[in-house]
């Protein structure tokens, strides 16, 4: 949560709520943890995230835009593969998306960790100020 905090304080174009929360079961010796759905929010998108915790890819994210067009994400977002299917445990299925293209309104997809998430954040509210 201290992570979420941070994208609050810098990035003010959105604003960051859990809008619920799954169980991760971890590795033997199991552990059920209660994990945050996360959703960050401004004019231009609406981003529902999830921490895996356990493995990079640490994070599921999915994309709602209001415009169509290209936005470089420049490898800040991978597509999700049948390999990974993993990364979708958690992620209600009304938020998941097909993968990235310029003419899709709503996209998912993962993210190598919390640096890269950060800069992904950065990267929308950017096109969001550029375009406002």
């Amino acid at each position: 949560m201290e992570f979420v905090r941070r994208l609050s304080e810098d990035f003010s174009s959105f604003h960051f709520e859990v809008i619920d929360t799954f169980v991760m079961d971890t590795p033997p010796p199991t552990v059920h943890l209660k994990m945050p759905l996360l959703r960050g929010k401004s004019d231009y998108f609406d981003v529902i995230f999830k921490e895996s915790w356990v493995v990079e890819p640490d994070w599921t994210v999915s994309i709602e835009r209001k415009e169509r067009g290209q936005i470089e994400l420049y490898g800040f977002i991978e597509n999700i593969d049948e390999n990974s299917r993993w990364l979708l445990k958690g992620m209600n299925k009304e938020y998941l998306y097909r993968s990235y293209e310029d003419d899709l309104l709503k996209f998912s997809g993962s993210v190598r960790n919390k640096y890269l998430l950060y800069g992904l954040f950065q990267i929308l509210e950017s096109y969001g100020k550029n375009n406002a």
